[in-house]
């Protein structure tokens, strides 16, 4: 199983470490980040990319023609999306007004960057595979 016995000490470790108030932020996102590479939740490489002449890879592999068509067509689509939009535009307001006017701890404010930096990543890869520059799709 997954959940070693080790693992289990070392988390409660850090988390016990993370309530400490002797801790600096920078301290805090470095020790969090070692947490999510010892139980796998940080992938070292992303699982799509876009290789030499525009070929789509998944985990390395070369994504069939017809695949990788429908890949690119439903990124054109996702870019322009109403329903995306408005969601995004929602919780990047909520992120603002948490992270920026409501801001209460270090965690708020970092967890609302975070949500920030989810959409400014997923556009980034959505005009990757979509073969769209940002000017194009209207953000």
């Amino acid at each position: 199983m997954w959940w070693l016995p080790e693992t289990r000490r070392t988390a409660q470790v850090v988390a016990d470490m993370l309530r400490s108030d002797d801790l600096s932020m920078e301290d805090r996102q470095l020790l969090t980040t070692v947490l999510l590479d010892r139980l796998g939740a940080l992938p070292l490489h992303a699982r799509i990319t876009i290789g030499e002449n525009g070929v789509f890879l998944f985990d390395g592999k070369r994504i069939d023609p017809e695949r990788a068509r429908h890949l690119q067509e439903s990124s054109k689509a996702m870019l322009t999306n109403f329903a995306r939009r408005f969601v995004r535009e929602s919780v990047t307001f909520l992120a603002v007004k948490h992270g920026v006017h409501d801001y209460t701890t270090p965690e708020q404010g970092l967890f609302a960057k975070a949500a920030l930096w989810f959409y400014q990543e997923e556009d980034t890869l959505y005009r990757k595979l979509a073969g769209v520059e940002a000017e194009e799709d209207g953000q």
